[in-house]
């Protein structure tokens, strides 16, 4: 594979694991903001419920931005590279 092809799947690879995290954080930190204040406040386990619904929400909100950020850049260019440094040689 040529050295241009490893840099797309790199591209790719970080994208990837970029709308995972965007995608799980949200959920994760909620339910540990849940459960704090379950054991420290006392409030009801209602809370974990809020927070599943809101977590998935703002996951879903997340990859909802990727993808509309994903589309766009396979419109530019159809191989999917469009690299800053082709537009600042098109520019000189």
């Amino acid at each position: 594979m040529q050295k241009n092809g490893w840099l797309k799947v790199m591209r790719y690879l970080s994208w990837l694991t970029q709308v995972g995290f965007s995608m799980a954080a949200p959920l994760i930190l909620l339910l540990l903001g849940a459960h704090w204040l379950v054991n420290s406040r006392g409030w009801g386990v209602w809370v974990y419920v809020a927070a599943i619904v809101l977590g998935i929400g703002a996951g879903a909100s997340s990859f909802a931005q990727f993808a509309g950020f994903f589309q766009r850049q396979m419109q530019e260019k159809p191989d999917g590279d469009s690299s800053s440094l082709d537009a600042s040689k098109k520019k000189k």
